[in-house]
This record gives structure tokens, sequence and C-alpha cells, in this order.
């Protein structure tokens, strides 16, 4: 007979054992000498590795169980990158990964920025679930970028543990124009994220977009999903499914946490 498995315990980003991942720390060509992660300070030059990728720093302090997140997009000179300001959060690492793949929670929270309020069905999703992340296409309707009314877009999430979110949005009823968002996280102690974000455009360099109103368009929306985030109690993202009530819609936050409690664990 096997032997039974501890329920996951809830993660938090004081979690010494994150310390064996990728982690942003600054913006591409800094190094500081020390940066606050996972409830303590690191020393760069004690790290395992520190190398730029995707316009930011990274560091893993100990030999990285997870890749770094691809952005297929970084070098296609059709796009054109734009960071956005580190923005911190008061608030876990983990919820903010599990916010930015949850697709239930866009017709109610950004009603105001980008979503058609209408369009609140989540169909079954097929999930490509991998030891260190997860990929999943979702199809559904938005307001245009570049006209009135609300069109097509197709949105391909791909999740790379710990905490990386990259959302490639692509909009069918405007002239091919894509947003390709990465949402990096860096958890610094238990109540405390800086938010690393990164937005690449194909219709920037035609002239339909501009990188001030790009930046301008992710503060706002971030804006939408940290006043939400930042009202829970806990900052602690739980791991174990049967803590919560998970519906059709969960299927990829289902995912992060099969994820990150296999890779924890």
């Amino acid at each position: 007979m096997s032997a039974a498995v501890a329920p996951a315990a809830p993660l938090a980003n004081d979690e010494r054992s994150l310390l064996a991942f990728w982690h942003p720390v600054a913006v591409a060509g800094e190094r500081p000498a020390r940066v606050e992660l996972c409830g303590g300070v690191v020393e760069l030059a004690s790290c395992h590795a520190v190398t730029d990728h995707l316009g930011l720093c990274w560091v893993a302090p100990l030999p990285p169980r997870a890749p770094l997140p691809v952005v297929a997009d970084d070098v296609d000179a059709s796009f054109v990158r734009v960071p956005s300001p580190p923005r911190v959060w008061r608030t876990g690492a983990g919820l903010m990964a599990d916010n930015f793949c949850d697709l239930g929670h866009l017709p109610f929270v950004h009603a105001t920025s980008f979503a058609d309020p209408l369009d609140t069905d989540v169909p079954a999703l097929a999930v490509d679930v991998t030891e260190t992340g997860f990929t999943v296409e979702h199809h559904h309707t938005t307001r245009r970028l570049h006209g009135d009314g609300t069109g097509r877009r197709v949105m391909r999430l791909s999740f790379a543990a710990p905490f990386a979110v990259v959302l490639r949005l692509e909009y069918l009823d405007d002239d091919g124009a894509v947003i390709t968002s990465a949402f990096c996280h860096q958890p610094v102690d238990r109540d405390t994220t800086v938010l690393w974000a990164v937005n690449w455009r194909n219709d920037i360099v035609d002239g339909r977009a501009t990188a001030t109103e790009t930046t301008r368009f992710q503060e706002q929306v971030g804006a939408e999903d940290r006043a939400v985030l930042e009202r829970l109690r806990d900052p602690t993202l739980p791991l174990d499914l049967g803590t919560e009530v998970h519906t059709r819609a969960d299927r990829p936050t289902v995912a992060l946490r099969r994820v990150l409690a296999g890779l924890l664990r």
C-alpha cells in the first residue's frame, strides 16, 4: 500500500525553496550588489547564475528547477519591446500569477479598460501541462484596439514556474495587431511583490500605437487587478486543491497549482 501524500501547504513569498528558480530583480544591464528576495537578502556575487533576458536582469540563487520564460516575439523585428516601470504590490507573487492566469475575471474586473462585459462564458479549455508550466488558448471578444465596438481576440497564455505569465493577444478584427504581455514577479517578502511587466507590439512600427499609450494602458489594467488582490487578507497561494472550490473556468489556475505543488513538494 502506498504512503499517503500530505496536502501541499500554501505558497508564501518567503518560501526558501523558491531560491531554486529564476527571478527578475532589475532592468537588463543593471547588476545591483544585493536584492531582496524570498524573505531575505541575496548577494548577486553568490548566486548560481545571473543573466539578462526579455529586457530584465534575472537571478537564480540556486540551480534553477525550471527554465526562463520564452517570448518568441522578443526576437521578431516587427515587434517593439515596451517595458513598464516596476511596481510594488502588497500581495503574494503566487496570487498575482494566479490572477494573470484567471480567465473568468476578465469581463468583470476589466470592464472599464478592455473587456467585453457580455462575454462571460469560459468554454472547456485544453490545457497543455508540462513539469514546469503550461499553455492554453482562449477565444473570446474584447474591445477593439483600432476601431469601435468589440472584436474577436485569441489569447495564448503561457505559464513558466514559479511566477511568470506570458499572454499573446491577437486581435483578429484589427488587421493582425498583436500585443504580447509578460508579467514577471519578484517575491520580496511575505507581503510584498515587485511586478516587472514587459509588452511587445507589432502596431507601433506602422504608427497605429505608441510606447506611451502602451505603458498607460498597462498601468490602467494593472491597477484594476491590484485593487482586487490587495484587498485579500492572506497573501499566500493555496496549493492544496481541496481548500478551494474550482469550476470549469479554473482549469488554467488549477494547472498552475499542480505545477507549483509538484516542483516544491
